[in-house]
């Protein structure tokens, strides 16, 4: 099973949860203060069931930690399970609530965001025969919830199948309508595009507002084609790589931000590969910046990106690295003031991978983890942490994952010599490796 890395950085506190556990660090020096299993964490909720694809985030705005996990539902009632801390410290209690699927659909790859009004939760819905049969979309009022634990939801259900949809990070206060990013093509008439949808409305009556198209200046392919494509040294076994949906967003300075993988076909003048491609949308739905962290040449194939911007408006961009004179690796890419918009495309070496990567699934699919995890540092509003895994060493022969905790310290954007000398560079991380 692939680790599903999620992470995020409190006041005092870094918290991963994976699929198989969760970790709670002191921040000051990686020291491991809790460790849960998904099913000790959920108890209360979970009733013995079993559960993956687990969410987490750190809410500035309200100093809580907040997470989702999704839950098969083995007496008949799957569902997505939510956590909210009841202050900074993650081991200091929390309040539990389930957000039911409904009868015969199963939940799958929930996600979560929202703004200073609302938490909002998404999942792909699954139906009985195991086909996606839409998304759900929980609208949740977060002053009654904060206030007495109380469940005040709107729920949304978009029927169509199609990609996870994401709800977006919002770091600005006064930001009253919440937005969900969904890819929606990535060649039409060569052009890819994006479904920008808005929640707005009152306290106790959302509205879902039917999506804008943004459309990009390039074409891209959803996935590569056989889907084990991504390269490792060592070995001619190749890692599974993500599609093309949106899984992190953030909106910071009025400015909506976006990350995901990218399959450029092969050409005339490049060989197939996997890029990152970055978004920066208006609220009102306007294109205002796009672009890609890529290797043309095909030595490295980027994936499984996530996106954090601070106070300054300066983005960073963490993500796996693959490629055939490399393990599987993990990287960063960052955005200063003065660089502009050409700094991103830099790709910059995070963690080494230590050996070759080879962990099949049920469908015989070598799985790398579905997503990182990349946020800003609330003690500051400046620094960025980026959690990410790597290749890890052999373990009797056997293959394991690692994850890396890259700190940037301060990103400024304001400082005359950072186009100088930037720093880019993380401070010494923690290592938490896989237990199998």
């Amino acid at each position: 099973m692939p680790p599903d890395v999620q992470g995020a950085a409190g006041p005092d506190h870094l918290l991963a949860m994976f699929n198989t556990r969760f970790l709670a660090q002191r921040k000051s020096d990686g020291a491991e203060i809790a460790r849960w299993t998904p099913v000790q964490f959920w108890k209360t909720v979970a009733g013995g069931d079993a559960l993956f694809d687990p969410r987490v985030t750190y809410d500035a705005l309200s100093a809580r930690w907040i997470a989702v996990i999704a839950t098969v539902g083995i007496a008949g009632d799957p569902a997505v399970l939510l956590a909210i801390s009841d202050g900074t410290d993650p081991t200091a209690g929390w309040t539990f609530r389930k957000l039911p699927v409904g009868a015969g659909q199963a939940a799958e790859f929930p996600l979560v965001g929202g703004n200073a009004r609302w938490i909002v939760v998404t999942s792909n819905l699954i139906s009985g025969s195991g086909y996606l049969a839409g998304t759900a979309i929980w609208t949740i009022e977060k002053a009654p919830l904060l206030a007495d634990g109380t469940l005040a939801v709107t729920r949304f259900t978009l029927p169509s199948p199609g990609s996870p949809v994401a709800p977006v990070v919002t770091f600005d206060p006064g930001q009253e309508d919440e937005f969900l990013l969904q890819q929606a093509s990535g060649n039409v008439l060569g052009r890819g595009s994006l479904r920008l949808f808005r929640i707005t409305g009152g306290s106790g009556q959302p509205r879902l507002i039917p999506p804008r198209l943004v459309s990009a200046p390039a074409s891209w392919a959803d996935a590569p084609s056989p889907i084990d494509a991504l390269p490792q040294a060592a070995t001619e076994r190749r890692i599974t790589s993500d599609q093309d949906e949106i899984a992190s967003a953030c909106l910071r300075n009025g400015k909506i931000w976006a990350v995901q993988t990218a399959t450029i076909p092969a050409s005339a003048g490049a060989p197939l590969h996997t890029a990152v491609q970055w978004w920066r949308l208006t609220v009102s739905g306007s294109l205002d910046g796009f672009g890609r962290i890529e290797d043309a040449s095909g030595a490295n194939w980027l994936g499984f990106p996530s996106i954090a911007v601070n106070a300054g408006g300066e983005p960073l961009v963490g993500y796996s690295l693959f490629g055939a004179g490399r393990f599987a690796s993990a990287g960063y890419s960052r955005r200063t003031a003065c660089g502009g918009d050409s700094a991103l495309s830099a790709i910059h070496l995070l963690k080494d991978g230590e050996a070759p990567y080879e962990r099949l699934d049920g469908g015989g699919h070598n799985r790398w983890g579905d997503l990182s995890q990349t946020v800003v540092d609330p003690s500051d509003d400046r620094g960025i942490w980026t959690l990410q895994e790597y290749a890890g060493a052999l373990e009797a022969g056997n293959s394991r994952w690692g994850t890396w905790w890259g700190e940037f310290v301060e990103m400024p954007s304001t400082r005359q010599d950072s186009c100088v000398s930037p720093v880019g560079a993380p401070a010494p991380a923690r290592v938490r490796r896989g237990s199998f």
